[in-house]
């Protein structure tokens, strides 16, 4: 194991220096960049059998590392025990940029959008069930997500996280508006805590994010037709995010895993459960960014503010992150030393009241789920 310790900053501390927001030709760069990274591993032989493969053989067809805790032991093999009925897909990628501000209808749209003010932090904490620590959990009024937020231990690190959850339909928010989304997610790094800077927003161009999930996005026309875009993505922020050419659909069960094998390499595995396509890769870190290890979260978003969509409820199902004394890459039996923590662990929440009246609140049940609803008034 490295004696060296990484250079990062402490959780809940603002950055050193902010990074200038970055131009949309720089960002594109990153992502060009990034899309050239990805390598898609291998395919296994058609008698390959994951739960009898050694390390070496998991990374070489780029399938989640064992983990050594017996609760997660179980989880993977369940989830590996699928692997025989698995098609994978060769995935194609395409960029997607998440800086679009919906049009208002009967505002002019060249006078730009106006965004909700935050909200200061609350106390308070009205969610959470079956949890030890309830009343150690900061909970946060944000105007863009609600989700559970994973600091790491002292002297810890974040690298592996995963989830599980239902894709939602997505419906129509408020009526003066023509387009509405919501993402459903999980990632590592990007928290920053009580600093002013990450607490009520995520992918801001100064704290890294290797993230992934499901979008969905629906569109009204003058005419009252609906039509929904609903789609499996990837990022390391600061690039913009890439669209994964894997089927998904409202109602699919899906499961995602990421992790990194060293602070520039990161891994994507998404199982679509339900058609029972999958895609793994690996990419590297956009340049100047690196994994940090500093949080891990399960985050429902409104990447567009002020434009949620109605989606019913997300619930994110075994959801769990493992950290280690040492950033990966540094250590050769990672997994060896590697503590899984369950949603209990959690030390931020968010519940998003946005500026238009529209909200979500959250439940933690147990260890594992986290459930997060949107709050329908049958206002518009």
């Amino acid at each position: 194991m490295s004696e060296t310790t990484p250079n990062r900053n402490p959780v809940g501390s603002k950055p050193s220096s902010l990074k200038a927001p970055l131009s949309d030709e720089k960002r594109a760069g990153y992502t060009q960049k990034f899309l050239e990274s990805i390598r898609v591993p291998q395919r296994p032989p058609s008698n390959f059998d994951p739960l009898r493969a050694n390390t070496t053989e998991l990374k070489t067809y780029g399938l989640p590392p064992r983990p050594k805790d017996t609760k997660r032991l179980s989880e993977w093999e369940k989830q590996m025990s699928k692997y025989k009925n698995v098609t994978f897909i060769n995935p194609r990628f395409k960029p997607r940029q998440r800086r679009k501000v919906p049009i208002h209808k009967g505002v002019d749209p060249s006078k730009g959008h106006n965004s909700s003010r935050r909200k200061k932090r609350n106390s308070l904490i009205g969610q959470i069930k079956d949890t030890d620590d309830a009343d150690e959990v900061d909970e946060w009024d944000t105007d863009d997500w609600s989700g559970a937020v994973i600091s790491s231990s002292d002297g810890e690190y974040l690298w592996t996280i995963k989830a599980k959850w239902t894709v939602p339909t997505p419906d129509p928010g408020r009526s003066d508006q023509n387009s509405w989304c919501v993402s459903a997610w999980i990632g590592i790094d990007g928290w920053l805590g009580g600093d002013g800077v990450s607490e009520t927003t995520w992918f801001s161009d100064d704290i890294t994010i290797l993230a992934g999930g499901t979008s969905h996005e629906v569109y009204e026309d003058d005419d009252g037709n609906i039509d929904r875009d609903i789609y499996a993505w990837y990022r390391w922020y600061p690039s913009d995010e890439i669209e994964i050419d894997l089927t998904v659909n409202s109602g699919d069960v899906v499961s995602c895993h990421i992790w990194a094998s060293d602070t520039s390499t990161g891994h994507f595995y998404i199982h679509n459960e339900t058609t029972d396509e999958c895609s793994t890769f690996e990419f590297t870190a956009p340049d100047g960014y690196s994994l940090q290890g500093d949080s891990a979260q399960w985050i429902v978003q409104d990447y567009w503010e002020n434009s949620l969509a109605r989606f019913g409820s997300i619930e994110f199902t075994d959801c769990s992150a493992g950290e280690a004394s040492s950033l990966p890459g540094d250590d050769s039996k990672l997994e060896d030393d590697t503590t899984w923590l369950d949603l209990n662990a959690a030390g931020d929440i968010g519940t998003m009241e946005e500026g238009d009246g529209a909200s979500c609140t959250l439940e933690i049940d147990g260890d594992s789920d986290l459930k997060i609803t949107h709050d329908d008034d049958g206002e518009d």
